[in-house]
């Protein structure tokens, strides 16, 4: 289903998924026609393919439905276990109204069922984070020895 583009090479690299196989994520960067994807080359793009209905979606996604805006590649990324959060670490500025900080490395959790990326308000130029298994937390590991972590069902 991933069709590339005439000279572009194609990566694929930071790949996770659900525990039972069904959601797969990856980084993504190149020139390609992914059907119900905006087109992109570079930087890295973070997609969801759902094996079940075969759907591919933007991860890394706008609220509008476009591309992040980062000029460097994407960090760290994680998935829940059961594939419906998907976080990743990029320094982008639209994909969230609170990221606005152009070349600062953002925490962003994605959630699968409303499409929407959320940023951790952390700063993740010093670390790295992830999601929880259940996807009910976001954790972020500072290098300076401090854990963070934000329950993503209370929002807190």
């Amino acid at each position: 289903p991933i069709v590339a583009g005439p000279t572009e090479p194609i990566v694929i690299e930071r790949i996770r998924s659900s525990a039972d196989g069904q959601v797969i994520a990856f980084a993504m960067s190149g020139s390609a026609d992914i059907p119900g994807l905006p087109q992109f080359a570079f930087p890295s793009q973070i997609i969801v393919l759902d094996r079940r209905s075969g759907q591919f979606e933007l991860a890394s996604r706008t609220p509008s439905g476009g591309v992040h805006n980062a000029v460097q590649g994407l960090g760290p990324m994680s998935m829940s276990r059961d594939g419906r959060y998907i976080a990743f670490s990029v320094g982008a500025t639209n994909l969230d109204p609170s990221a606005t900080e152009p070349g600062r490395l953002y925490l962003f959790v994605y959630d699968r069922s409303d499409q929407t990326v959320r940023a951790m308000d952390w700063d993740v130029n010093s670390g790295t984070g992830a999601i929880s298994p259940d996807g009910s937390y976001a954790v972020f590991w500072c290098r300076r020895g401090s854990t963070f972590v934000r329950d993503l069902c209370l929002r807190s």
